[in-house]
């Protein structure tokens, strides 16, 4: 995983892993690459594809509250962005700092838009359109039972319980994190009320941003940061480590790449009990508890591009990484 990164001029920081999967090491930043045009006021960062072409699209916040569209119109290995268009699919700014992230929400395998402010509020924007041509409705206000705070609240989702939901991490101008666990389901999703801090996080008394990935390829979703200092905060979640590297166990994946059904198979005599494939979002996409050493996947119904397949036995935690072509 490579990085990109917002800033209060406007500008874009992206910065190359020239490490790997499982020991990343980040290159100097170079400002606003692949011909991407900045503008002059506090920008954020998320990516999807939608368009449906295999790349990764940009879509941007602002203290304005407008969202600037960058339409990748390179390729998957070499990017290329188009100009920004300012509100596009129908998208309604609101007067206010705005930091967007995608999560698809209601399970109908497009990206849905959930927004942060500089008021705490949080804005969703229900993809009403489709996974190639997205429409966007009128933003809702907090849905879902979502409690907002004071301040500067800056989305970001990731499935923490494994429960095939997605649950919301927020960040604050104080610099706390919000945990907001998923106690509906993945289509018909309802937020506890927060817990500040959880998981031991230690906080930093200055704004946060955070954002997941699975930086050390162990199988689990590590935690960065940014900040109002421009520092980056990184928190290594250690919970699903400890013993996988003393069971006897290898996952692999055949064919693969896969033009849509391989098979996955487990060694060191032991069942899989779970079985989670995530598209490049970290959408849970397919979910399944064969019981067997042995399974079959197809992904033959979805796009082009790299899977995650999380395999969990009763004595490991496995991660690999799958081409469909």
């Amino acid at each position: 995983m490579d990085m990109m990164a917002g800033s209060d001029t406007g500008n874009f920081r992206y910065y190359e892993n020239i490490g790997n999967a499982s020991a990343p090491n980040f290159a100097g930043y170079q400002q606003n690459p692949f011909g991407i045009t900045f503008f002059s006021s506090d920008s954020s960062v998320s990516f999807a594809d939608l368009d449906g072409d295999g790349d990764q699209d940009m879509l941007s916040g602002s203290e304005s509250g407008n969202y600037r569209y960058y339409q990748n119109i390179g390729s998957v290995s070499s990017p290329s962005f188009a100009n920004f268009v300012q509100n596009p699919f129908q998208l309604l700014s609101f007067p206010s700092y705005s930091t967007p992230v995608f999560v698809d929400l209601d399970n109908d395998n497009d990206f849905d838009i959930m927004a942060g402010s500089d008021t705490g509020n949080f804005r969703y924007y229900q993809n009403v359109g489709s996974s190639t041509n997205p429409q966007y409705a009128s933003f809702q206000q907090n849905p879902f039972s979502l409690q907002f705070f004071a301040q500067n609240s800056t989305p970001s989702f990731v499935d923490l319980d494994e429960d095939g939901d997605m649950d919301m991490f927020s960040g604050s101008d104080t610099g706390n994190f919000r945990y907001y666990e998923n106690i509906g389901n993945s289509s018909s999703p309802s937020f506890a009320s927060f817990v500040t801090n959880p998981f031991s996080i230690t906080y930093f008394p200055s704004h946060s941003s955070p954002t997941f990935v699975d930086i050390d390829n162990d199988g689990d979703s590590d935690l960065f940061s940014g900040s109002d200092f421009g520092n980056y905060r990184f928190y290594e979640n250690l919970s699903a480590t400890v013993g996988v590297e003393e069971i006897n166990a290898e996952v692999l994946a055949f064919p693969n790449p896969t033009n849509g059904v391989f098979e996955i198979s487990l060694s060191g005599d032991t069942n899989i009990e779970q079985l989670n494939v995530y598209d490049i979002s970290g959408k849970i996409i397919i979910s399944s508890v064969p019981f067997s050493s042995r399974t079959s996947i197809d992904l033959s119904g979805f796009e082009a591009g790299i899977y995650v397949i999380k395999v969990r036995s009763t004595k490991s935690l496995n991660t690999i990484f799958v081409e469909r072509i």
